[in-house]
């Protein structure tokens, strides 16, 4: 069940099973079971990406960071200078 449901089309890609398929091919009970297991593993992915570090503020931060550095360096040459 780990596994999502795909179709193979004849051009070699594969696409998700349509629910039209599933609902004829699996019982109501195992739908149930399908649902309850991608249910429980959306969450726990959620989980484990509100304790991830968000990349794009990180990545902000780093540049922010650069920048303050480079203005310093640029103050510290002028007075410098001076």
């Amino acid at each position: 069940m780990e596994q999502r449901l795909y179709l193979n089309l004849t051009d070699g890609k594969k696409i998700s099973m349509p629910r039209y398929y599933k609902d004829k091919i699996f019982t109501r009970d195992e739908r149930l079971q399908q649902k309850a297991y991608w249910t429980e593993k959306v969450f726990q992915e959620l989980e484990e990406m509100a304790y991830k570090p968000n990349i794009g503020a990180i990545l902000r931060d780093k540049k922010e960071s650069i920048k303050q550095q480079y203005k310093k360096m640029q103050l510290d040459s002028l007075t410098r200078k001076n």
